[in-house]
């Protein structure tokens, strides 16, 4: 196989410790090592990032020891997941004296 044939080479998975890579036609499959989990081998056995809660673009830091998860959602989004868009206040009606606040980044 010729280096430009290799999508091992051409698009490799993130962690090289932590994955066996098979080249195939215009793809390539990872294969994670016992330990790791994801789409790229990038997530420990036990992150509850692996099973990927977060939607629309989010970025998952996971807690093993916890079991718990946050998303840092990108512009526009909110929720626990980002599974919201737009303004989280735009639908609320507040009291004369109460003023909302976006609780999820």
């Amino acid at each position: 196989t010729t280096d430009e044939c290799n999508n091992c080479l051409k698009d490799p998975c993130p962690n090289l410790m932590n994955y066996t890579c098979t080249n195939g036609h215009n793809t390539r499959n990872c294969t994670c090592k016992p330990s790791n989990a994801g789409n790229n081998c990038e997530y420990l056995v036990g992150d509850p990032c692996a099973s990927y809660p977060c939607m629309n673009g989010g970025t998952c830091t996971g807690n093993t020891a916890s079991k718990t998860y946050k998303c840092q959602c990108p512009a526009g989004r909110y929720g626990t997941q980002c599974q919201f868009a737009g303004d989280a206040c735009s639908n609320v009606t507040c009291a004369v004296t109460g003023q909302c606040t976006k609780i999820f980044d």
